[in-house]
């Protein structure tokens, strides 16, 4: 065997060390390197249409109301008086109704009941008159309008076929006093002698002549008591 020299062995070493080294120890491996994650892109946010508010409708004042202005008694019986003249009796009535309905005072709940029963009276609704009148001469028996009430409800009476009945309320009216005194007397006759109560009709066809205002007045009084 030939003897190497020394700096080829030297040379052969450092060759073999190189070669180990570059192995590396046994069981053990290089480090694979790791990719760096790739940076997460931040997300962009998504622009959201903003909601326009809600226009909330304001509510109207709610108006307050005008009372409706009360009209007096008064001027309801001077509606009656226009309607009766105008010949509208049921107007006539309405307005009396409603003068009742407006808390009147005394004399003129009365003369509100009196021109009531007129307008009934007028418009032949003789129930109706009857109803009123006695109510008249029954609440306020001292008062004017009682007075003349007892009058219309003879006519009344007499519109109704109650002739008897009707002969006391012409002499409460003639009681009480009157300018008409003979035709009433005359009236009073008439209602009698419907009723064939006919001596009272005579008595009252004779208190009308003693008071005849015009002769022919008195003729046609006579002409009537012949009848008799």
């Amino acid at each position: 065997m030939n003897r190497l020299r020394l700096p080829q062995l030297y040379i052969l070493l450092l060759a073999l060390i190189l070669s180990l080294s570059g192995c590396g120890k046994p069981g053990m491996s290089r480090p694979t390197p790791t990719a760096s994650p790739a940076p997460t892109s931040t997300p962009t946010a998504t622009p959201t249409d903003t909601p326009m508010p809600t226009a909330t409708a304001t509510p109207s004042p709610t108006p307050t109301p005008t009372p409706t202005p009360t009209i007096p008694p008064a001027e309801w019986l001077s509606e009656a008086d226009r309607a009766m003249h105008n010949g509208d009796y049921e107007a006539a009535a309405d307005a009396a109704l409603r003068a009742l309905n407006a808390r009147p005072g005394r004399d003129e709940e009365a003369q509100a009941r009196l021109k009531l029963g007129a307008a009934y009276l007028r418009d032949g609704d003789y129930a109706a008159a009857i109803v009123a009148l006695r109510s008249l001469v029954a609440a306020d028996p001292e008062s004017d309008a009682a007075h003349d009430g007892h009058f219309l409800l003879g006519e009344a009476l007499v519109g109704a076929g109650q002739v008897l009945s009707a002969t006391a309320e012409y002499r409460a009216y003639l009681e009480a006093g009157t300018v008409i005194t003979p035709y009433l007397d005359e009236w009073l006759g008439d209602a009698f002698y419907a009723g064939g109560v006919y001596t009272e009709a005579v008595a009252a066809y004779a208190g009308a002549i003693a008071q005849a205002p015009t002769r022919s007045f008195e003729v046609g009084l006579r002409e009537k008591l012949a009848l008799v």
